[in-house]
């Protein structure tokens, strides 16, 4: 259902709510509506039912995660590395190569969604208050259901660390899972390596991780081993789960709902890789050393690789989406940030080679480990924010006045009265 707006005043106040004041209150606020503390000096049990978002605080928190901002700007020299970059439309978080493959899911009362906003298609997308409710009153198109009901996992080991337990994924909740998908930058990062850097990337016994007859013809030179790569690559990548997870925060914040981030879970048990739940309906296939591997979920968040596209195809799409016929290098695309559009037609061509090259690493890959990446997931869980509604009165009882916001405690008055 579309998102109701039904006070202006709301969206005004979070339009309005002071930057520094956001991350200068934001703290981790545990206590939910209906929850408890079964022990200690902070024994407690909250007498209110959980009240669960609704939909117009649904949208702001995840278009504060992960929304479509503006057109990425593309700074630099284009004739030497831009063509890294694999779109124009920014979201809210920083991405490396402004790729942006860092999806967020999030599970409520009501399911397991996957929020995917549209693309952006001007320098700035909001500028004014209208600008942001045009962006969350549509939050409905936005968003595809993966499952009904709320993720099942186990309330404790072998799911959630003990310091978890009756904290998270409880009813009221809403829980958001940024998915990380590193086989998608690998792919980018390799193309660029070969091109510029002239990087040799080598399996850890020092093979030629499939680059043996462009050694010399690209001067590869620096070998990398494969490993450290992919570390790195997965260091980098979950960065942006990291910035999606901050920006949530805040805008909790802001309105004065409670939230906090948490990595005491099992990815492989959330995403569904054991018998002991389905999770949130990944699927798995298993690798040479028979580890089980998260590659996506299907028809909603895919990977690029087996079984959804050979490595060949995997190569071939993201060229496709630079410098095909409606590629963002070409007078074709419509988000081209520049004054004069036709510059984007002297960004760097990606030569033959580099793109061969690139197909039989991916390829060498793929056959050796049986997953692409070789060494690391093809896609990735690394943290989650829980945000509720907190129970004002466990933070009167155990706490000075200032550890809760007139925001957060005039909250269910603004957002929940009518």
């Amino acid at each position: 259902m579309p998102t109701k707006i039904t006070d202006h005043k709301q969206l005004e106040k979070v339009y309005n709510y002071p930057f520094i004041e956001a991350f200068v209150r934001r703290r981790s606020r545990r206590l939910g509506l209906g929850s408890k503390i079964d022990h200690g000096p902070l024994t407690y049990k909250s007498s209110k039912e959980p009240i669960p978002l609704n939909s117009l605080e649904t949208a702001l928190v995840c278009y504060a995660g992960g929304g479509s901002t503006g057109v990425a700007l593309g700074d630099g020299d284009l004739t030497h590395g831009i063509n890294a970059m694999m779109q124009w439309s920014s979201r809210t978080f920083a991405s490396p190569c402004n790729n942006h493959q860092t999806k967020l899911l999030f599970t409520n009362d009501a399911g397991i969604y996957v929020y995917k906003p549209r693309e952006a298609q001007k320098i700035a997308e909001v500028t004014t208050l209208d600008d942001l409710k045009e962006r969350v009153q549509d939050f409905d198109k936005e968003v595809i259901k993966v499952k009904d009901g709320r993720l099942e996992i186990p309330d404790g080991p072998p799911a959630l660390l003990m310091l978890n337990k009756g904290m998270v994924n409880r009813p009221g909740q809403t829980v958001f899972m940024p998915i990380v998908h590193p086989s998608y930058e690998l792919i980018d990062m390799a193309m660029t390596a070969f091109q510029y850097e002239h990087w040799n990337i080598v399996d850890d016994n020092g093979k030629p991780a499939g680059t043996e007859k462009w050694v010399d013809k690209l001067k590869l030179g620096l070998k990398i081993p494969i490993s450290v790569l992919e570390k790195n690559l997965l260091v980098g990548c979950s960065l942006e789960a990291g910035f999606m997870c901050q920006n949530i925060m805040l805008m909790a914040q802001a309105l004065g709902l409670g939230a906090f981030p948490l990595s005491g879970f099992t990815p492989i048990i959330a995403m569904g890789g054991t018998p002991v739940t389905k999770g949130c309906g990944f699927r798995f296939t298993t690798d040479k050393k028979r580890m089980p591997n998260p590659v996506g979920i299907d028809g909603v968040l895919e990977g690029y690789c087996p079984p959804y596209k050979n490595m060949n195809e995997a190569v071939d799409t993201i060229i496709e989406q630079k410098f095909g016929s409606c590629g963002i290098f070409t007078t074709a695309s419509k988000q081209i940030p520049y004054l004069n559009k036709t510059s984007v037609t002297e960004v760097d061509k990606i030569p033959d080679d580099v793109i061969q090259c690139t197909k039989d690493f991916c390829n060498y890959v793929y056959e050796s480990y049986g997953r692409f990446p070789g060494t690391v997931d093809s896609m990735s869980m690394p943290i989650w924010v829980v945000v509720h509604h907190i129970d004002i009165d466990f933070y009167g009882k155990f706490y000075p006045s200032e550890a809760v916001t007139e925001t957060q405690r005039n909250h269910m008055a603004d957002w929940h009265s009518s």
